[in-house]
């Protein structure tokens, strides 16, 4: 197995780039590494000789100004030229800590949600856009938010906690907005509305028009119940739509081959319901959502199967998992 030349980590089967640092693990760049190292060591040796030759010419110098004056602009100097570099070298260290935690949840992301065998293709993905000029934008952002914070007394869950709010925005943003044709299902671009609103201030129905995009499933939909047939409303209700009269119900879907709506799933403004064949009917309020996984084509809601298609699998996985983010804050 191949290690990463930078941080040691071992590297994806044919991956371009590191996904724990981001260095390249291209060999002949790896090679031209060692060669401007060389080079670099190089100059400095030929620099240490020129200071040396330096240091005597400004000894002649030196015995012409006074003691005082001499030490006095030494120290400044000094002290300027050290201030810079530790400053640069802060904001290298957080720059790099800040890139291996996008990298962190993006593998995460790829391997919970999509094709983890294509993970090396969002990293690279991530170079060809210079996605790491915005994530230094966001850091820059970021940084002045936390002092913010840590002056005002938050505490440091709280300041790491929006660390993590603004990756996982730029994870959404990254896969969604720039990695479509690498994702295995199409997501919707208008879903990066839901990154700034709030949860009471989420209207589901529309949450739900732009998650799941139902129009584009084989499926039949049903949402209006008045010209739904009776007989298939009827099964729907006894089945699994079993919706309290202070409820909102928004759509009916059938997921059954014959079209008699035994199994299938609706939503309302405060509950998923849902039939899985050989399964249980059941419901569950969007603030007892507690996760969201997948297991290969289906997927589990707080433990429980869930099985329509891939495509609706993945589009309603990505919706509960923001209602369950939403639910934290």
């Amino acid at each position: 197995m191949k290690k990463c030349n930078n941080c040691s980590a071992i590297l994806l089967p044919g991956a371009n780039f590191c996904h724990k640092c981001g260095a390249s693990t291209k060999a002949e760049e790896i090679q031209a590494e060692a060669s401007i190292e060389t080079k670099e060591n190089t100059l400095f040796t030929e620099v240490e000789d020129s200071e040396e030759e330096l240091y005597l010419i400004e000894n002649e110098v030196v015995s012409e100004i006074s003691t005082a004056d001499f030490y006095y602009i030494d120290e400044g100097n000094a002290i300027e030229l050290e201030m810079k570099e530790n400053k640069e070298k802060i904001a290298k260290t957080s720059m790099s800590q800040f890139k291996i935690s996008f990298f962190d949840a993006l593998h995460k992301r790829i391997t919970e949600e999509h094709n983890p065998l294509q993970y090396s293709d969002y990293v690279e993905r991530f170079y060809q856009k210079d996605f790491d000029k915005i994530l230094a934008s966001r850091l820059e952002l970021l940084l002045e938010e936390q002092k913010r914070m840590s002056e005002k007394g938050e505490s440091k869950e709280t300041i790491d906690a929006l660390q993590e709010q603004i990756i996982e925005k730029l994870i959404n943003y990254f896969v969604i907005g720039e990695c479509t044709d690498l994702n295995e299902v199409k997501l919707n671009e208008k879903i990066l509305q839901y990154d700034e609103i709030q949860l009471q201030d989420i209207s589901f129905e529309k949450m739900m028009t732009d998650f799941l995009q139902l129009e584009e499933e084989s499926f039949k939909t049903y949402k209006n119940f008045i010209t739904m047939p009776p007989e298939r409303l009827e099964t729907a209700i006894k089945s699994f739509a079993i919706v309290p009269r202070d409820e909102e119900l928004f759509f009916i879907a059938d997921a059954t081959i014959s079209n008699t709506c035994k199994e299938g799933f609706a939503m309302s403004n405060r509950a998923i319901y849902w039939k899985a064949p050989l399964e249980k009917s059941q419901r569950i309020a969007y603030t007892a959502l507690k996760s969201a996984v997948r297991h290969k084509e289906w997927i589990e809601i707080n433990g429980f199967f869930f099985n329509v298609n891939k495509s609706l699998n993945m589009k309603l996985l990505r919706m509960l998992k923001k209602i369950i983010s939403l639910n934290k804050l």
